[in-house]
């Protein structure tokens, strides 16, 4: 077969794959309750009385649901709470409203006539496309385009992205984001388009600032040492993006009034119709049996049915095998300013954030997306770089 052939076949497939995804994702959608403040906050700036918002949000989506969809947004003591009472429903828009640029970027486009319904399918869909654009292209550096492929389909069943192209959530755009940032820092070594690209993940969503911050302390490190000064170029760079993505994560939290405490307890133990009078005082009593749950479900035989963690840690450890050593030493005496396998091995301190503050193990591999894409790219370029070693 011709070579420049064989080069674009798999362009070709991941085309076809591309193309299959949009077709999946537009004909089954999956509206979860997390539609309707979603759809609430596109309208928000338009109504100013908050009965007239809770009527408005719920005969838009009657009207535009199937009458099976609408009815499942309304079922359940929970959800049907919000439909009758519009104060509770109010009390739990500032849950979804602190995602200001997911919510920016849906306003955006519906003022430029696209449907609500159809921008929160969009941008779950469009983004989703992007990171299997942009996992093929980072994988194909090490490994060539035919396993680059392969490896996007396998991500792309593992780390759930078929089906959060098809929920609207902010996952996949936060999730795009964050690995367009990691691509300039590690891949092109573009510094402050990466850091400007993970400061804006925080704003997509708030809980980024724990890799991101995390990421921005060890480049400050690692800049630090080579180049000898707090006033180098490389550790101002990193610096000022490890104080602006906190001040960003702050400054929503307050403006939102964000409590950690409140938000576990209604996702994990009893949801509040009315967050605003929410008082339960944290209890460990409550707090370590679903800890504990979190991780029986990661340990069970069918953990994978669950979460895909379990998976992408194995392989991190596989992958590493007995070089642990050597990444330590190269943690205190680092050689080179940007290091994949460090940058991979602070997922592992994010995992365990999530398992102690947020363990939704059912749900986690949507906000672990783009750590496991940089897990697997890790992976390839490791075996790769073993394989020309030989």
């Amino acid at each position: 077969m011709n070579l420049n052939l064989k080069q674009w076949v798999p362009v070709g497939l991941l085309a076809v794959y591309l193309v299959f995804l949009c077709y999946y994702a537009l004909s089954n959608p999956l509206y979860t309750w997390d539609t309707v403040p979603y759809i609430a906050s596109m309208f928000a700036d338009d109504i100013s009385s908050l009965e007239l918002l809770h009527s408005t949000t719920y005969s838009y989506l009657e009207e535009h649901l199937a009458p099976e969809q609408f009815s499942a947004l309304i079922s359940g003591s929970y959800a049907s709470d919000m439909f009758a009472n519009a104060e509770h429903f109010n009390s739990q828009l500032n849950m979804y409203a602190i995602k200001p640029a997911y919510i920016i970027i849906l306003k955006s486009l519906t003022f430029f006539g696209i449907d609500p319904l159809t921008a929160l399918a969009l941008l779950s869909l469009i983004p989703g496309v992007l990171i299997c654009v942009l996992l093929f292209h980072w994988l194909s550096s090490d490994g060539g385009r035919f396993q680059a492929l392969l490896l996007v389909l396998v991500f792309s069943v593992s780390a759930r992205l078929i089906d959060l192209s098809r929920v609207p959530v902010p996952d996949n755009f936060s999730a795009l984001v964050t690995m367009a940032g990691l691509y300039a820092l590690i891949a092109k070594q573009w510094f402050k388009i990466a850091v400007t690209l993970l400061c804006l993940s925080v704003l997509i969503r708030t809980n980024n600032i724990l890799f991101v911050g995390l990421l921005f302390c060890w480049q400050s490190w690692v800049s630090y040492r080579l180049e000898s000064s707090w006033k180098g170029k490389d550790f101002l760079i990193f610096g000022i993006g490890f104080v602006m993505s906190a001040l960003v994560y702050f400054a929503i939290s307050n403006s939102f009034d964000y409590q950690w405490w409140r938000l576990f307890y209604h996702t994990f133990i009893e949801s509040q119709v009315d967050i605003d009078a929410f008082s339960e005082p944290f209890a460990t009593s409550l707090y370590l049996p679903v800890v504990q749950s979190a991780l029986l479900t990661m340990l069970a035989s069918g953990a994978f049915i669950a979460t895909s963690l379990p998976f992408y840690l194995l392989l991190f450890f596989i992958v590493m095998g007995g070089k642990w050593q050597s990444l330590f030493v190269e943690s205190i005496n680092p050689s080179r300013l940007v290091s994949l396998g460090h940058i991979a091995a602070l997922c592992l301190p994010v995992f365990g954030v999530f398992l102690l503050f947020f363990p939704l193990a059912i749900g986690w591999d949507r906000f672990f997306l783009p750590y496991y894409g940089l897990i697997l790219i890790f992976a390839v370029k490791k075996l790769s770089d073993e394989q020309v070693g030989k």
